[in-house]
């Protein structure tokens, strides 16, 4: 199924995605068996498929951008892109429901983003993956040095010289805030507010809008003393 996944010869995509579906079917379905260490290489392949996957997006950003108000932001990106997000959302998920999201899952997903970041041509599009593959899982995340993990990954990327990183990050930013309050709140204010107070003022209107997204996310359980210095 994976090396199917992985095809690009096939004119009809359908083949593709069935594969796809599979493989992802067999590996949450048998979730407790592919994180043993004989199907950890296995688990690992599809990750990083699903990442790989997530680089199908749309390269005009001048196009991207016009997409600001639409109901479906990101419908100029192929299908393969929903696809990666959802699986990799539902192999996190089955991988909890077995305890074994942060024993086995996050370390594979986090080989698959360094290995996928080191790559000498690594491109926005990598990158972008990678920060909307951590976005997709961290929602399932119980073990509080992971949380910071994944904010500290994302942090990194709000700077991106990139538009559409820029906003994969702070839309990041936004879920785990969200997921993870009051924890994120009161640990990291300090390492984000002063990158969402960049992303306010950011040119382009889709980054802007998602870093005004993460603060409401961000400042629901944030105190006075937490966001006076960054008022003005």
């Amino acid at each position: 199924m994976i090396e199917l996944c992985g095809a690009q010869h096939f004119e009809d995509s359908d083949i593709r995605h069935s594969s796809m579906e599979a493989a992802t079917s067999l590996a949450a379905g048998l979730a407790g068996e592919f994180c043993k260490v004989e199907g950890q290489p296995l688990l690992e392949q599809l990750i990083g498929l699903n990442v790989e996957w997530m680089l199908e997006v749309e390269e005009d950003v001048d196009a991207w951008t016009a997409k600001a108000d639409a109901d479906d932001d990101d419908e100029l990106d192929s299908d393969q892109v929903e696809i990666g997000e959802e699986n990799l959302d539902q192999l996190a998920e089955r991988c909890a429901d077995v305890k074994q999201l942060e024993e086995v899952f996050m370390p594979l997903l986090f080989k698959v983003i360094r290995a996928t970041m080191a790559q000498p041509a690594v491109s926005w599009k990598h990158v972008r993956a990678c920060v909307m593959a951590v976005s997709q899982v961290v929602e399932h995340l119980e073990e509080e040095p992971w949380i910071d993990q994944c904010v500290e990954f994302i942090h990194q990327q709000l700077s991106h010289a990139h538009p559409r990183v820029r906003d994969a990050g702070f839309r990041a930013v936004g879920q785990v805030a969200y997921d993870h309050e009051p924890y994120v709140q009161e640990n990291h204010h300090e390492l984000l507010l002063p990158a969402i107070c960049i992303g306010l003022e950011d040119p382009n209107i889709r980054v802007a809008a998602s870093a005004c997204s993460a603060f409401t996310s961000l400042g629901e359980e944030l105190d006075a003393d937490d966001i006076m210095e960054y008022l003005d």
